[in-house]
Protein backbone atom coordinates (compact mmCIF):
# COMPACT_ATOMS: atom_id res chain seq x y z
CA UNK A 1 0.00 0.00 0.00
CA UNK A 2 2.99 2.15 0.39
CA UNK A 3 3.82 1.63 -2.96
CA UNK A 4 0.44 3.05 -4.02
CA UNK A 5 1.00 5.82 -1.96
CA UNK A 6 -0.77 5.38 0.73
CA UNK A 7 0.47 6.76 4.34
CA UNK A 8 0.21 5.25 7.89
CA UNK A 9 -3.36 6.47 8.21
CA UNK A 10 -4.95 5.19 4.72
CA UNK A 11 -3.14 1.88 5.39
CA UNK A 12 -4.81 1.88 8.71
CA UNK A 13 -8.22 2.75 7.43
CA UNK A 14 -7.81 0.29 4.90
CA UNK A 15 -6.95 -2.87 7.16
CA UNK A 16 -10.02 -1.77 9.33
CA UNK A 17 -12.36 -1.56 6.67
CA UNK A 18 -11.08 -4.69 5.83
CA UNK A 19 -11.35 -6.29 8.61
CA UNK A 20 -7.50 -7.49 9.09
CA UNK A 21 -6.79 -8.23 12.55
CA UNK A 22 -4.54 -6.22 14.54
CA UNK A 23 -0.85 -7.53 14.96
CA UNK A 24 -1.38 -8.51 18.65
CA UNK A 25 -4.93 -10.16 18.19
CA UNK A 26 -3.47 -12.16 15.14
CA UNK A 27 -0.90 -13.33 17.37
CA UNK A 28 -2.88 -14.20 20.27
CA UNK A 29 -4.79 -15.97 18.27
CA UNK A 30 -1.57 -18.38 18.02
CA UNK A 31 -1.39 -17.96 21.49
CA UNK A 32 1.80 -15.55 20.95
CA UNK A 33 2.77 -12.46 22.20
CA UNK A 34 2.84 -10.28 25.45
CA UNK A 35 -0.93 -9.86 24.86
CA UNK A 36 -1.85 -13.37 24.07
CA UNK A 37 -4.53 -13.47 27.18
CA UNK A 38 -5.63 -9.95 26.31
CA UNK A 39 -9.44 -9.47 25.28
CA UNK A 40 -9.37 -6.82 22.69
CA UNK A 41 -11.79 -3.81 22.43
CA UNK A 42 -11.35 -3.92 18.64
CA UNK A 43 -9.26 -7.11 17.00
CA UNK A 44 -10.04 -4.97 13.57
CA UNK A 45 -8.75 -1.48 14.85
CA UNK A 46 -5.91 -0.58 13.51
CA UNK A 47 -4.17 3.13 13.63
CA UNK A 48 -2.15 4.85 11.94
CA UNK A 49 0.88 4.82 14.45
CA UNK A 50 0.36 1.02 14.52
CA UNK A 51 1.23 0.79 10.65
CA UNK A 52 4.08 3.33 10.96
CA UNK A 53 7.11 2.08 13.79
CA UNK A 54 9.10 4.22 15.56
CA UNK A 55 12.13 2.26 14.18
CA UNK A 56 10.52 2.31 10.27
CA UNK A 57 9.92 5.94 10.41
CA UNK A 58 12.05 8.16 8.35
CA UNK A 59 14.82 10.14 9.90
CA UNK A 60 16.15 13.54 8.62
CA UNK A 61 20.04 14.51 10.10
CA UNK A 62 21.56 17.46 9.22
CA UNK A 63 24.86 18.84 10.92
CA UNK A 64 24.93 22.89 11.57
CA UNK A 65 28.36 23.40 13.79
CA UNK A 66 28.78 21.19 16.19
CA UNK A 67 25.36 20.25 16.52
CA UNK A 68 23.47 17.41 15.11
CA UNK A 69 19.90 17.57 14.66
CA UNK A 70 18.15 14.35 14.00
CA UNK A 71 14.29 14.92 13.70
CA UNK A 72 11.77 11.89 13.07
CA UNK A 73 8.92 11.60 10.89
CA UNK A 74 5.67 11.16 12.87
CA UNK A 75 1.74 11.39 11.86
CA UNK A 76 -0.64 12.47 14.16
CA UNK A 77 -4.28 12.26 12.67
CA UNK A 78 -5.38 14.27 15.86
CA UNK A 79 -3.42 16.91 16.38
CA UNK A 80 -4.76 20.86 16.23
CA UNK A 81 -1.63 22.17 15.56
CA UNK A 82 0.04 22.98 12.04
CA UNK A 83 3.48 21.52 11.65
CA UNK A 84 4.81 24.91 12.03
CA UNK A 85 2.59 25.80 14.85
CA UNK A 86 4.95 22.92 16.17
CA UNK A 87 8.05 23.22 14.93
CA UNK A 88 8.16 26.63 16.31
CA UNK A 89 6.89 25.29 19.97
CA UNK A 90 9.82 22.79 19.78
CA UNK A 91 12.29 25.09 19.19
CA UNK A 92 10.50 27.69 22.12
CA UNK A 93 10.69 24.21 24.49
CA UNK A 94 14.75 23.68 23.48
CA UNK A 95 15.59 27.50 24.00
CA UNK A 96 13.64 28.02 27.22
CA UNK A 97 15.15 24.29 28.34
CA UNK A 98 18.83 25.55 27.57
CA UNK A 99 18.54 28.85 28.17
CA UNK A 100 19.64 30.48 25.44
Amino acid sequence: MTMEGCGPYQIACKLTEQKVLITDAHMAQFDEGVNKNKTFKDPYGWGSSTTATKDKAPNLVKRIGKTTYRVRVHFNTTSKETMNDEMKRMLRNEVTRNGL
